[in-house]
């Protein structure tokens, strides 16, 4: 346990995926974003997938392409990874089978319950922020080999994306709005916001059906290209989210992701992305995450 705490440590002072921090500490300096941006988003365009994903790609001549897709037999056909090349989305109903969906339903009632079997990493979170809408957040830490059908999706998916197979780091979230109180805005959540300006991939999972009053995620389609509108809005942005005037060209057409029970999406983020403000009374989400910037750290960029 102890061991552990130090890599964690170790990996997010040192290895981490750069995020936004610098660009927020030198939100002034624009020559120094310019340089710190150009450095790093080099690195990643020598990274031929990368290059198929994020780079070479033109905007505005992309046609509009479907982002939603029936379960084919727990794989990712070339149809969805073009829907994701594209639009920087996809969704994949029907995704999971009854036994994989039933153990997350169970382990969500756990943190629902804050009940725990030992299946996770260390002892969940309550994460709750009473001062953004009075919701409540329960999080775990579970490894993805407890998941046959979702490490396969995982592996097959970061094989494409990241040119190898990348052990996710998976989170499991569970939300629920104070009965009293209807939720407010906040930055990196319910504004269409990006994560990093580097190329990332994130994957969602929900046993639930997800409603407009559920906190559905959305997606800016499109807005993971990396060309100069999108650089731009790194350089020249103070918040890195829609109410930057430079994401205004990036945020045109958006996907609310309304989906039925037993969904998958996978999901560039870093392009423009939030989850909806909830809008019922005691409404609950319930949201597993699969993310990537510790498998896919620094020395994978520098060393490529």
């Amino acid at each position: 346990m102890l061991l552990n705490k130090i890599k964690n440590v170790f990996h997010r002072k040192f290895l981490r995926t750069p995020g936004l921090e610098f660009l927020k500490k030198n939100i002034s300096n624009t020559k120094k974003k310019e340089n710190h941006i150009n450095f790093w988003l080099n690195k990643a365009s020598q990274n031929k997938n990368f290059k198929k994903f994020f780079y070479n790609l033109k905007r505005e001549s992309i046609s509009n392409i479907n982002c939603r897709f029936k379960n084919n037999n727990y794989f990712l056909d070339n149809t969805m990874f073009k829907s994701l090349e594209q639009n920087g989305i996809v969704i994949i109903e029907n995704a999971l089978p009854y036994k994989e969906r039933e153990k997350i339903i169970n382990l969500f009632n756990e943190l629902k319950n804050f009940s725990y079997s030992n299946l996770w990493d260390e002892p969940p979170v309550d994460k709750s922020d009473k001062s953004q809408g009075k919701a409540l957040r329960n999080c775990g830490v579970i490894d993805i080999g407890n998941f046959e059908f979702l490490k396969k999706y995982s592996d097959q998916a970061t094989k494409e994306v990241y040119g190898r197979i990348v052990k996710p780091s998976l989170e499991m979230h569970y939300l629920k709005l104070d009965q009293f109180e209807e939720e407010t805005l906040s930055r990196g959540d319910t504004y269409l916001h990006s994560d990093r300006f580097l190329p990332n991939l994130k994957i969602f999972y929900t046993p639930f059906e997800i409603t407009e009053y559920d906190a559905p995620f959305e997606y800016a389609l499109r807005s993971h290209i990396i060309d100069k509108d999108y650089i731009n809005c790194f350089i020249y942005g103070k918040n890195f989210d829609e109410t930057d005037t430079e994401t205004k060209c990036l945020i045109n057409i958006k996907e609310k992701v309304i989906v039925k029970e037993n969904t998958l999406y996978f999901a560039f983020t870093n392009g423009f992305h939030k989850r909806t403000a909830f809008t019922k009374k005691g409404a609950e989400r319930f949201m597993l995450y699969l993310q990537y910037v510790k498998g896919f750290n620094k020395l994978h960029y520098l060393l490529q």
